[in-house]
């Protein structure tokens, strides 16, 4: 038990870090003037989501935390709450906002020289 609760410890801490980097590249980038209409789209969307799997993440490591009998571990409607809906929040708008349709074409276009 203690290991899962490490190894998803680990997942939110790599994860944040993760999201951390992407908002400095974007707060960079934007001071730098490099971003059009469509990659700014790219990265807000990028940020949602960012921040809705990490609220996920922490859900896992607080189930298991208690043992493997516990009220959280046990009932479903925390499984639907913390996985199901925010993984749907999260999925709904990838795919209304597809992100495909923000960036280039071509794949040797770039930010800057």
């Amino acid at each position: 038990m203690n290991l899962v609760t490490a190894s998803l410890s680990s997942q939110v801490l790599l994860f944040g870090s993760s999201g951390l980097s992407a908002a400095q590249f974007h707060r960079k980038a934007s001071k730098a003037r490099l971003l059009g209409r469509e990659l700014k789209i790219v990265l807000y969307i990028l940020h949602v989501s960012a921040t809705i799997v990490t609220i996920r993440c922490i859900y896992r490591p607080v189930e298991y935390t208690p043992d493997w009998d516990s009220t959280i571990y046990k009932n479903d409607i925390f499984f639907w709450i913390f996985e199901v809906v925010i993984m749907f929040l999260n999925t709904a708008p990838l795919n209304v906002f597809h992100l495909g349709k923000c960036l280039p074409r071509s794949d040797s276009v770039f930010l800057d020289r």
